[in-house]
């Protein structure tokens, strides 16, 4: 049985800068509740403390598939610095990825259940997903999950084998979908 967990985002009374709201989306996605397991329920993870700020980057001319590589290495060498060998291509779940990102541009960061990867990537009966949507850099996106307690069983967990992100932009912001997947 799966559940949604929930996510945090504010709300201000008038429109930051783009800087005020670059950094306002990165602390939203440092504090997102992004764990959702397809094979038990969990409890929302307590909010992730940063020992840095990450950096802002302008995502101008970036494009969406070269920064889901870049998330997805550097995610992959937060795992094998845990001592977990490097996942697999979910390329299975690529098209699910890229649908569940679409769906939340200009929305809160909320997890949809999971069906649709264990459809596409059957015989695999287990699925998880981390979310970000920030303007930073990816290797600051891989930190940040390895400080939340729910990113983190997420990406060290070694019954999860496969991985794939996708992203997409968002109001100058890259908004992510890392979905793992295991036997």
């Amino acid at each position: 049985m799966a559940r949604d967990l929930p996510a945090r985002e504010g709300r201000g009374t008038r429109a930051p800068s783009p800087l005020a709201a670059a950094l306002f989306a990165l602390a939203a996605a440092l504090g997102v509740g992004a764990v959702l397991l397809a094979r038990a329920p969990t409890d929302a993870p307590p909010a992730p403390t940063a020992s840095t700020s990450p950096t802002v980057v302008d995502l101008t001319g970036v494009d969406p598939d070269d920064y889901a590589r870049d998330l997805l290495a550097a995610t992959t060498a937060q795992r094998e610095t845990a001592g977990l060998p490097a996942w697999d291509a979910a390329t299975c779940a690529a098209d699910v990825a890229r649908t569940r990102a679409q769906a939340l541009v200009g929305r809160e960061l909320e997890h949809a259940p999971l069906d649709d990867v264990l459809a596409a990537c059957a015989p695999r009966s287990v699925a998880a997903e981390n979310l970000s949507r920030a303007a930073a850099d990816p290797r600051d996106v891989a930190e940040a999950w390895m400080g939340s307690p729910g990113h983190r069983a997420n990406v060290v967990d070694p019954g999860l084998d496969a991985a794939t992100v996708a992203c997409t932009r968002d109001d100058g912001q890259m908004l992510c979908s890392l979905v793992l997947v295991g036997p």
